[in-house]
């Protein structure tokens, strides 16, 4: 995934690889350490309140934005922070590396908070990533400010979009601020230091919160079936059939069941917690970056352990053949990563995305329909299949207990297939159906 403190630090054309492959085990396990670290803040805010909380959400796909703030002067938790040598005294110079969990992202501008920032480098973007580095023709005072914001169109986000310390993003990049120009970097970390050759160190503060993505159901166009047996619920659907999956729930001619897919409810996430996810995000950006300097996996694997080592938010983690299992601080729950998930930089390209699973749902149905078989919808995650003439059966059962009728002995045994005696209730007087439209 993502680095900080090199302006014009990339891949070395004039060294071997081996060389760099054996320079960067020996700076991994003889660490660059760095000065104490001093926690500033850096967050991500989607609804402009000047604040990162559940409330900061944004939408799964379309034109958005982001706002980056920086404060100088608090922590995460609120807590003062500060930055030895007079430097904090205003921000002169910041740079931000974000990353989006999407299979794509078209970005847009950065737009500064001020009229006399402007930008000095970028943006340098990928699929994903986006990096800008901005100097301050005012420099900032001591506190909370608005640095900018950035434009955003991904394909279909999922999880979050995070602010990373360090990246090869066409250049080697990451995320830091100066008190003055050609002063001392302040280095968001842990990250990875290129000079004399590659190390993970501790960075000058710690704490970054990006926003997540809304819980957006996805929808699928319509697939047509001329006939069949169809059950929404236990409501019989008479053909032809007009399927869809709209906003997540099961629709059928316009109708879906009552029992749909609920949206879960935003909820307030502990500071503790940000804190451990900040530094899983951290560790695998360190191991990211280190494997797009082409090194092998096992120094990968001792970078992301380094990573955690040096996170504030952890308490210990313990290294294994095949896995990392990490220690956090002031928690029971203990995190464990497998080896080859380290590695696995490339899940957004690799898995469908949600149109074609929802397409590929709504082809099964259709394909069950067309073969002759009765096909029950409870809700998106629920369906039945009763094949051939044991769906028929059932269909005839069916239609008699609703209609109060006398059932055979196959009707009984068509519905015992099916549900207890209990739920025949609920099949002799079916929920009404929604209405529902795209």
């Amino acid at each position: 995934m993502t680095c900080a403190c090199y302006p014009t630090a990339g891949r070395c054309s004039s060294c071997s690889a081996p060389c760099l492959m054996a320079s960067a085990l020996a700076a991994i396990l003889v660490l660059a350490w760095g000065a104490e670290a001093h926690a500033q803040y850096m967050f991500l805010d989607t609804n402009r309140d000047g604040r990162n909380d559940y409330k900061d959400l944004l939408p799964r796909s379309g034109w958005s934005e982001i706002e980056v703030w920086l404060d100088t002067t608090r922590n995460r938790d609120g807590s003062a922070s500060s930055l030895g040598g007079g430097e904090q005294q205003g921000v002169a110079a910041y740079e931000v590396l974000v990353q989006v969990g999407a299979w794509s992202v078209e970005w847009g501008r950065f737009i500064p908070a001020e009229t006399s920032m402007r930008v000095v480098r970028g943006p340098l973007t990928d699929l994903r990533a986006f990096y800008v580095r901005v100097e301050c023709g005012r420099p900032l005072k001591p506190g909370k400010h608005k640095l900018g914001r950035i434009r955003l169109n991904p394909s279909w986000g999922e999880a979050m979009v995070n602010i990373l310390p360090c990246a090869v993003v066409q250049e080697t990049v990451g995320t830091s601020f100066q008190g003055k120009l050609g002063g001392r970097r302040f280095r968001l970390g842990p990250t990875v230091s290129l000079t004399p050759s590659p190390a993970v160190v501790t960075g000058e503060w710690h704490d970054a919160d990006g926003v997540s993505f809304s819980f957006e159901p996805p929808s699928a166009a319509p697939v047509r079936v001329e006939g069949g047996l169809l059950y929404l619920g236990w409501n019989r659907i008479e053909p032809p059939f007009e399927l869809r999956i709209i906003r997540g729930r099961a629709a059928v001619n316009g109708l879906t069941p009552r029992e749909g897919f609920e949206k879960p409810k935003p909820r307030k996430v502990p500071n503790s917690s940000k804190a451990q996810f900040t530094s899983d995000v951290f560790a695998h950006g360190v191991g990211r970056m280190f494997h797009d300097l082409g090194l092998p996996d096992s120094i990968i694997r001792s970078a992301v352990a380094t990573a955690y080592r040096l996170s504030p938010a952890v308490d210990s983690i313990r290294v294994g053949p095949r896995s990392i299992q990490v220690f956090p601080l002031g928690a029971r729950v203990i995190r464990s990563y497998q080896v080859n998930e380290i590695g696995g930089w490339e899940l957004y390209r690799t898995r469908p995305r949600p149109e074609s699973l929802m397409v590929g749902i709504l082809n099964d149905w259709a394909r069950v329909l067309r073969a002759g078989h009765l096909l029950q919808v409870k809700h998106l995650g629920y369906t039945t299949t009763v094949p051939g003439t044991n769906g028929r059966d059932l269909d005839h059962a069916i239609r008699f207990l609703q209609r109060g009728e006398s059932l055979s002995a196959a009707d009984t045994a068509a519905l015992l297939g099916v549900a207890p005696l209990s739920e025949w209730g609920a099949i002799a007087h079916p929920e009404r159906l929604e209405k529902i439209s795209p």
